[in-house]
């Protein structure tokens, strides 16, 4: 609509086929006036010439503004022209381009690299997202890891605690035979700091038992 109306104004200033345009109208206006007088002097010539001199500046002033609907890279109908194609103005379409090379700057890329690092850049967020929505269900099976951690270590301290006693019995039996009467022999367990609830206290060790003989 934009663009047939101004067609449709450039039309009316210039088409000399349209009876309602403005230069059939001067064109008019100009031969009434030469009917007016046919003198080649006096006042009503002086007035007529004068009356023709303000047709030319009104022609001039015509031709100029056909020129700016139509006529030029930079006129009315070539600027909607563009505006149609792309659905912005030049004027934005500059800005986004200084937008664009400030941006790849920012970065130290080039422009024509900024689409991929877009495109890592959304990558990285999503996956970041992805792994924030599955973080509950990691934390819930870490529990239950450690949970059954804590309870075999429990079940292994005391299968040592049973092996620790018997075996200090059994080397205490023996120390008079080698002729270490009155003596016996301890294995002493205990629980590091941490215990059941924390196995994994500490990188240097790993489960809960101490052992003192």
């Amino acid at each position: 609509a934009q663009l047939v109306a101004a067609q449709g104004a450039y039309d009316r200033l210039t088409s000399p086929s349209s009876p309602d345009s403005v230069v059939v109208a001067l064109e008019n206006v100009r031969n009434l006036l030469y009917d007016i007088t046919r003198d080649d002097s006096g006042p009503l010539f002086d007035k007529v010439e004068e009356t023709h001199e303000l047709l030319n500046a009104v022609e001039t002033s015509l031709n100029k503004c056909a020129r700016s609907i139509d006529g030029s890279s930079d006129s009315l109908i070539s600027v909607l022209e563009k505006v149609m194609c792309t659905g912005i103005s030049m004027e934005m379409i500059d800005g986004i381009i200084a937008d664009w090379n400030s941006l790849a700057r920012k970065h130290g890329i080039s422009p024509y690299s900024l689409p991929n690092c877009h495109a890592s850049l959304r990558d990285e967020l999503d996956g970041n997202v992805e792994a924030l929505n599955k973080l509950p269900e990691a934390e819930n099976a870490e529990r239950i890891a450690l949970d059954n951690f804590s309870r075999a270590c429990r079940e292994l301290s005391n299968a040592r605690v049973d092996v620790a006693s018997a075996l200090s019995q059994s080397v205490s039996d023996i120390l008079p035979i080698l002729g270490l009467e009155g003596t016996s022999f301890q294995v002493n367990m205990k629980l590091r700091q941490g215990g059941f609830n924390n196995p994994y206290y500490g990188s240097d060790s790993l489960g809960v038992d101490l052992v003192d003989f």
